[in-house]
């Protein structure tokens, strides 16, 4: 079950998103905020889907279909909202590309997941993919195409799981030897 060591880990994440991902300067605690019961129902739907798969399929999910569930949760409950003060009101932006803007802050969010996750998992086994491997897949025009992807298509959970796979794949892992 969930519990909140669970919820705190997911949402130093994101903190660890923002500090990757962002200057001092762009005041990104004062834009953005993180809803933490968001967080606890992203990580509660993977757990259901671990449970799924134990009680119907006897089998117990791997870390690349849950990293893609995770993300595909995050993708649909958006647990990174923009907040609208006053201050943010007055001074709002025009958007000129969601896919690199502050409104697809999720999906970008996703991608991140993904990194860490593969990075992580590399980090925590005898895998030979090494971190080179893994950021010269992620090219900028990769990144771009995947938050375009998760922002206007429709990626179904199977999908997104494929996704992930694929990816670990093509970065060294054997995915379908740890399900």
């Amino acid at each position: 079950m969930v519990n909140a060591n669970d919820v705190k880990s997911l949402y130093d994440l994101v903190n660890k998103f923002f500090l990757s991902n962002f200057s001092e300067s762009d005041n990104v605690q004062n834009v953005f905020g993180i809803n933490k019961n968001v967080l606890y129902e992203i990580l509660n739907k993977v757990e259901q889907r671990k449970e799924y798969f134990r009680i119907f399929h006897n089998i117990n999910i791997s870390e690349f279909k849950q990293i893609a569930l995770t993300v595909f949760w995050t993708l649909k409950l958006k647990p990174i909202f923009l907040k609208y003060n006053d201050e943010l009101v007055e001074n709002d932006y025009e958007i000129k590309d969601p896919v690199r803007d502050y409104v697809s802050i999720n999906e970008a969010f996703g991608i991140y997941m993904i990194i860490h996750g593969l990075r992580a998992l590399k980090e925590n086994s005898d895998n030979n993919s090494s971190n080179k491997r893994i950021s010269d897949f992620f090219t900028n025009d990769y990144i771009y195409e995947l938050r375009y992807t998760f922002y206007y298509r429709d990626i179904s959970k199977e999908s997104m799981i494929l996704l992930v796979e694929t990816i670990a794949k093509a970065v060294g892992y054997e995915p379908y030897s740890c399900g």
